[in-house]
């Protein structure tokens, strides 16, 4: 997972363990998400990492929602986040 600068989309990447590369691949968040940061850990215990997303805002130094969780789903062989909200 990369940032390529402040407040940006987050671009994941899959690892090719025959081919020794990193191919892009579509985002796993349910919606268009920006973040200045990112912090992947398992919160609940599931077994799939799950995604804090926070945002920097440079006009009022935070946002409405400052900081976000997203949780992880895997099925089927393939990632996906929701938002977890209240």
């Amino acid at each position: 997972v990369t940032l390529a600068s402040n407040a940006s989309e987050p671009e994941f990447f899959f690892r090719q363990k025959n081919k020794r590369k990193f191919i892009k691949v579509a985002s796993p968040f349910d919606s268009g998400v920006r973040a200045s940061c990112l912090a992947l850990y398992d919160f609940d215990r599931d077994g799939t990492k799950d995604v804090l997303v926070g945002y920097l805002n440079t006009k009022s130094e935070m946002n409405q929602t400052p900081l976000r969780l997203y949780r992880g789903f895997l099925k089927k062989n393939k990632l996906s986040y929701k938002e977890v909200k209240g």
